[in-house]
C-alpha cells in the first residue's frame, strides 16, 4: 500500500513538472511572434501616431528657435560667455538634428508617422561658428 501511495505522489509531481515545463516551453516558443504583434499594435495606436507627429514638429520648432537665437550673436568678436552660450546652442542643435534623423529613419516605428510637410532628414552641416 505504501508503494502505491509513493508511486501516486511521484506520478502527480511528474505530471505537474511536465505541465510546467511544457507551458514555459510553449510560451518561450511563441514569445517572438507575440512580441511582434504587440509592438505592431502599439505602433498603430492613435496615441502613438499623434505623439510621433507632435515629436517631429517639436524638434522642428526647437531647431528653429535655436537657429534664431544663434542669429542674434555677431559673426565674430564674441566674449568667453557668449562663446560658451553659442557652443551650447550648437550642441543642442546637433542633438536635435541627430534625434530627428534617427526617428525619421525608424521606418517601422516613428518614421512612418512623420508629417509629409516636414523634411525627411535634417542636414548635419554646422549652422555657424562661435568665434
Amino acid at each position: 500500500m505504501s508503494k502505491a501511495i509513493t508511486l501516486a505522489i511521484i506520478g502527480v509531481v511528474a505530471v505537474i513538472a511536465l505541465s510546467t515545463v511544457g507551458t514555459l516551453g510553449y510560451r518561450w516558443l511563441i514569445a517572438p511572434a507575440r512580441g511582434a504583434v504587440e509592438q505592431r499594435e502599439i505602433i498603430n495606436r492613435g496615441q502613438f501616431r499623434i505623439q510621433a507627429y507632435e515629436q517631429f514638429y517639436r524638434w522642428s520648432e526647437e531647431r528653429a528657435a535655436i537657429e534664431s537665437k544663434l542669429a542674434l550673436y555677431p559673426e565674430s568678436g564674441l566674449d568667453i560667455r557668449q562663446q560658451t552660450e553659442c557652443r551650447g546652442l550648437l550642441a543642442q542643435h546637433a542633438n536635435i538634428v541627430a534625434e530627428y534623423n534617427a526617428a525619421s529613419r525608424a521606418e517601422l516605428t516613428q518614421g512612418q508617422w512623420q508629417a509629409p510637410d516636414l523634411p525627411q532628414t535634417l542636414p548635419h552641416a554646422p549652422v555657424r561658428r562661435c568665434e
